[in-house]
Order: structure tokens, then C-alpha cells, then sequence
């Protein structure tokens, strides 16, 4: 299962082929995916909250808490920052980490 990691791959290669999980069911990709998806928005969070300062740290949990998507989003986007580029970044992150975990479990047997 080596693939060469290059950016191009990153971003279009289907993350369960590269890591070797083509076979598992659609619930099962489904299911993972939603988990992966969970993970980029909590890493996210995080990168708003080092990004931003102590007092609208609490102005944006508290947004979190009530879960106004837009409110959420017009309080990000006053800020400066792009969400869709946080995400894309987090995104692309997360998926070279599994590939990398899956690269040395494979290596492993």
C-alpha cells in the first residue's frame, strides 16, 4: 500500500482506497466518514479559538453552546478568518495522518 503522498494525491485520491479500507460497506464508509468529519470540525474549533482572544473565546463558546449555525459563522467571518480554508487545511491534515497511521500498521505485518 504505498502510495506516494504527494499534495496532488492528498487531496484527489479516495481516502479508503489509500488506506486500504476500499472493501468495507457503504454504512461502514458512512459511518467512518461522519467520524472524520466530526474530527475536522473539533480541530477547527480549536484553530478559531488559538486565532482569536481570551474575551471572544467566550463569545464564541457561548455561541457554540446555543448552536446557531449562522450566528456561529457571521462571528467567524467578523473575525477574519476563513472557515472553508480552516477546514480544507484541517481536512487535508487529518487525511495525511491516517494515511500515515495506515502506512506504518501496513508496514507493521
Amino acid at each position: 500500500m504505498t502510495t506516494l503522498l504527494t499534495p496532488q494525491n492528498l487531496i484527489e485520491k479516495d481516502l479508503f482506497e489509500i488506506v486500504g479500507l476500499k472493501h468495507l460497506s457503504d454504512q461502514q464508509k458512512t459511518d467512518l466518514l461522519a467520524k472524520f468529519l466530526e474530527s475536522v470540525n473539533h480541530r477547527v474549533i480549536v484553530r478559531i479559538l488559538d486565532e482569536i482572544s481570551q474575551a471572544k473565546r467566550r463569545a464564541f463558546l457561548e455561541l457554540l453552546s446555543k448552536g446557531d449555525e449562522s450566528e456561529i459563522t457571521r462571528f467567524i467571518e467578523d473575525q477574519g478568518i476563513s472557515l472553508e480554508t480552516l477546514a480544507t487545511q484541517e481536512a487535508l491534515a487529518l487525511k495525511a495522518e491516517l494515511i500515515s497511521t495506515a502506512e506504518k500498521l501496513q508496514n507493521k505485518k
